[in-house]
């Protein structure tokens, strides 16, 4: 690849992540996170009484005008959720109410006046740099692993199955990297590094590599042999938030689309607005 082209490639990427995020009920509107309670309650600036039991959440609607799936809630609504999986959003009027399953219930609000929204202008990043397209080798786990991925929100942690690890170098040292599978197809990879929670997002930054980057390494000689596979690493450094290069596209807090297989218990009650970073270290194979 040219450096003409990465940079290109790059820069179309950025743009496109930047008007993703710029999405008016998207991830830049969040103005509240409230953890359900086991008993109906009503939470500030929302309609509605909203409780969990530990199957599915729940939303009286009394008498609010509110809408979920195109369907006005005239009653009681049940919301059954996997967990670490989709979520489901009831729209009341120009905000919309997320329900996540993260360990418990969740509902986060979604507002197209949220300041922070409106004052976004950009990611500030690094400059793309070239030297950092880098080869490795993905080698399959025998038996696909749970893996833990914590969160900025404290008490909130994911746990979701990986196939294996890449293997590469850089700068004469080798290094690991734990993989999940790809939205679509190929892999997905969670890191830190020096930067994190000084210049970068705290908890983790994400790259993508796309099932056309990955190639077969070697054609098996023998029924008995295991081949492997390489995978090109594109990485960018950015200020703030999550970084990859080219093809490496980024989703704030979205899950890997590996099954989770188990969370870890999450708090409940209490209400979380945006703050500064913070948050865990993504744990890399031993």
């Amino acid at each position: 690849m040219s450096t003409d082209t990465f940079t290109r490639d790059w820069q179309d990427w950025k743009t496109q992540r930047e008007r993703d995020l710029a999405d008016p009920l998207g991830w830049l509107a969040l103005v509240s996170l409230d953890w359900l309670e086991d008993k109906p309650r009503a939470y500030e600036g929302l309609p509605g009484l909203w409780w969990q039991d530990a199957d599915a959440a729940y939303l009286d609607p009394q008498g609010a005008d509110l809408s979920h799936e195109g369907e006005r809630v005239t009653g009681v609504r049940r919301f059954e959720l996997v967990n670490s999986g989709a979520t489901t959003r009831v729209v009341a009027g120009d905000i919309e109410i997320e329900v996540a399953r993260r360990g418990g219930y969740l509902i986060r609000t979604h507002d197209p006046k949220a300041p922070v929204l409106n004052a976004f202008r950009g990611v500030p990043a690094y400059e793309p740099d070239a030297a950092w397209v880098l080869s490795g080798t993905f080698e399959p786990f025998d038996e696909p692993r749970p893996t833990t991925v914590g969160a900025v929100v404290e008490g909130l942690s994911h746990v979701y199955v990986s196939p294996g690890i890449v293997r590469f170098e850089h700068d004469g040292a080798e290094h690991t990297l734990t993989a999940f599978n790809g939205k679509k197809d190929g892999l997905l990879i969670l890191f830190t590094d020096a930067t994190s929670g000084v210049t970068t997002y705290a908890a983790n930054r994400s790259l993508a590599v796309p099932a056309r980057r990955i190639s077969r390494a070697r054609s098996p000689i023998s029924p008995l042999a295991r081949c492997r596979r390489t995978a090109t690493i594109c990485r960018s450094r950015w200020k703030r938030g999550r970084s990859c290069l080219t093809n490496a596209h980024t989703e704030p807090s979205r899950a890997p689309s590996s099954p989770p297989v188990r969370a870890e218990p999450a708090r409940t009650g209490g209400r979380t607005r945006p703050s500064g970073a913070g948050g865990h270290r993504f744990p890399l194979p031993a």
